[in-house]
């Protein structure tokens, strides 16, 4: 009873004390004591071991075999070409010795399919493989590079690789370019095995048996560089299965059949930086099909071409051109106007234009980037050589097979003494 009064009493003390009005304040948050997380740990790349060092005894031996060795920064060997070096199956056993090789050509050598077998288990880290004119080569020996998975680059030109040899070549999933230039018993059966490479982006092709079917096997791919050279049956109805190809850099359809109908399929290109038409049938009507590229073209070749004076409207407009070939072209005096436009110009080939004058040419003295200008087989004569003397970066002029002079010559000579002049 006692303690019960007491509690009371206090009860009481402390109302009294503190008022009865007055709410009774909240207590207050402790103070909080941020800890700041620890930062992370900067983990550092694993350093990029040592290259292994190459084999001096391998050296040794490839360089008495005439191997051309390139080494790279480091001092290791990067490259080895053996064209000079005609290497057969058991020397290739020497590439093991370098560690760092990724560049490899084979070209004329009397390597056989055995040999290829060799050297993909000894070399995985190669990334180009050059078997140019490697006779001793057939389809299955293209079976043996599978286990290369870091090669990109496949070049076989002149080889007697056939159609047979493509699915080996599809197996390749890295490739990026192939080059089949010259390997005539290539045909559309072929191209249809290397249209199923997605990771190609560089093609280069010349062979006969070519036609527009072959080319519709490529129509997916998504190349930067595409060249059909000496297909005479591909013509302008196969270039619709490359109006899809718009991140193309360098189209050459050289010695093909197409005119200027095929030129159509170009106009949705916008990146083209150089354009061979050589030997076609164009005869620069089309052209201005290609004007989606006028920003990013710098060289063109319409050389053996029907090309006249309706396609120099379009040139003109090519503000970024630096090489030009004309060769044979059908142009006259009174186009040469056109091209005066052409600032960055460094590059002429009039040769065989034989329907110029001096009329026409004294006029190209006034490009101002002009360096090479190849005039041979036209009607220049000596006042046309010496009006060109005036152009002002021209470094090297031919003017073979032409009407000028030795006297001429030795003007021209005289105003511009650094210049070469082929005659």
């Amino acid at each position: 009873m006692l303690q019960r009064f007491t509690l009371l009493c206090i009860s009481g003390g402390l109302v009294l004390a503190t008022g009865c009005n007055k709410p009774t304040p909240e207590p207050k948050a402790p103070a909080t004591t941020t800890t700041a997380a620890p930062a992370p740990a900067t983990t550092q790349p694993p350093a990029t071991p040592p290259a292994k060092p190459d084999d001096p005894a391998a050296i040794a031996e490839l360089e008495k075999a005439k191997v051309i060795l390139t080494r790279n920064a480091a001092g290791n060997v990067e490259r080895a070409d053996c064209k000079e070096a005609a290497l057969s199956d058991a020397q290739l056993e020497l590439f093991k010795g370098l560690p760092s090789l990724t560049y490899l050509s084979l070209e004329n050598s009397e390597v056989t399919n055995s040999g290829l077998g060799t050297l993909a288990g000894i070399v995985p880290q190669l990334r180009v493989l050059g078997l140019r004119k490697c006779t001793a080569v057939s389809d299955e020996g293209l079976g043996q590079l599978k286990t290369l998975t870091n090669l990109e680059q496949l070049l076989l030109l002149y080889s007697r690789i056939t159609d047979a040899g493509m699915p080996y070549v599809a197996e390749l999933k890295g490739l990026r370019a192939l080059d089949l230039r010259g390997c005539t018993q290539i045909t559309d059966a072929g191209l249809a095995e290397v249209g199923k490479i997605s990771t190609l982006v560089d093609l280069k092709l010349r062979n006969f048996e070519l036609t527009d079917a072959g080319v519709k096997h490529l129509a997916n791919l998504k190349l930067r560089t595409l060249e059909i050279e000496d297909a005479n049956a591909v013509t302008s109805d196969g270039m619709v299965h490359l109006a899809g190809m718009t991140d193309l850099t360098k189209l050459n359809l050289m010695r093909t059949h197409i005119d200027d109908k095929g030129l159509e399929s170009l106009a949705g290109m916008k990146k083209l930086r150089d354009l061979r038409l050589r030997g076609t049938s164009i005869d620069g009507t089309g052209l201005k099909h290609v004007l989606g590229s006028k920003d990013t073209l710098v060289y063109l070749d319409v050389s053996e071409t029907p090309f006249g004076s309706d396609g120099m409207p379009t040139i003109a407009e090519l503000k970024n051109l630096e090489t030009l070939e004309m060769w044979a072209a059908l142009i006259r005096d009174d186009d040469i106007p056109q091209l005066l436009g052409l600032a960055k110009l460094r590059d002429l080939s009039l040769e065989q234009c034989s329907r110029l004058t001096s009329e026409g040419l004294a006029k190209l003295a006034a490009l101002p980037s002009l360096e090479s200008l190849n005039i041979k087989q036209t009607r220049i004569d000596n006042d046309g050589l010496v009006a060109l003397s005036k152009a002002p970066k021209l470094k090297s002029i031919d003017i073979s097979n032409t009407e000028v002079t030795d006297g001429a010559i030795d003007k021209f000579k005289e105003a511009r003494p650094n210049s070469t002049v082929t005659y």
